[in-house]
């Protein structure tokens, strides 16, 4: 989901059979979201609600669907989450906030977005949230935020995955060095992996490529 791939995160959240079913409904509703269907949108985080009524962030998607019918009730919603006070320092919901207002609001997900990063200098999800609205008409300066999610939390993977797909065209050698450190320190994970065998695979290292596949399937 964090890097873009919504129809294979859909298939996973889909098939989950642990965990949150509250963190698992809001990530369906923001896939449903992403992709244009705001009806299954807000079912996914009624249903999440219905699961943990307090859990933040479907409260924030519900806030969403609403801001779309009504905007002036669903920018109400999403202020009043920002001001609550568990909210206020917590950059991760904040930065949810913000993509939220970034739809339709842009001056309002900025002014939550330096909440956001105001809220705790740890949090990757600030930079990496400007990396994506910097990426479709500046992917050097993408780049440069993603760096710093990275300086943040130097292994956050979709940060690094951001930067492989920036360069893996111009530069796939740097980028196979990158990703083969993330590798030795998260041995396994297939979006790494698959990542990395692209990469070998546009440097023309056949081999190293055919052999990550082998891994992956």
């Amino acid at each position: 989901f964090a890097v873009g791939e919504l129809d294979k995160a859909r298939a996973i959240f889909g098939s989950r059979i642990s965990g949150d079913p509250a963190e698992t409904n809001y990530y369906l509703g923001e896939i449903a979201r992403a992709q244009g269907d705001s009806i299954s949108a807000r079912s996914y985080y009624e249903k999440g609600l219905a699961a943990d009524p307090e859990n933040a962030f479907c409260q924030v998607g519900l806030a969403v669907t609403e801001l779309k019918k009504n905007p002036a009730e669903g920018d109400r919603m999403l202020t009043a989450l920002a001001k609550a006070k568990k909210n206020r320092k917590d950059p991760e919901l904040l930065t949810a906030i913000a993509r939220a207002y970034y739809d339709d609001m842009t001056a309002r997900g900025d002014a939550i977005l330096e909440a956001a990063e105001a809220a705790g200098d740890k949090s990757a999800a600030p930079d990496i949230l400007r990396g994506e609205r910097l990426e479709p008409t500046d992917p050097g300066a993408a780049a440069g935020k993603y760096e710093q999610a990275l300086m943040k939390d130097p292994d956050n993977v979709p940060a690094y995955i951001r930067i492989a797909r920036i360069y893996m065209h111009s530069n796939p050698a740097a980028v196979i060095e990158r990703l083969r450190e993330l590798e030795a320190r998260d041995s396994g994970n297939p979006l790494v992996l698959q990542y990395l065998a692209r990469a070998c695979f546009t440097a023309g290292q056949y081999a190293d490529a055919i052999a990550l596949y082998e891994r992956l399937y």
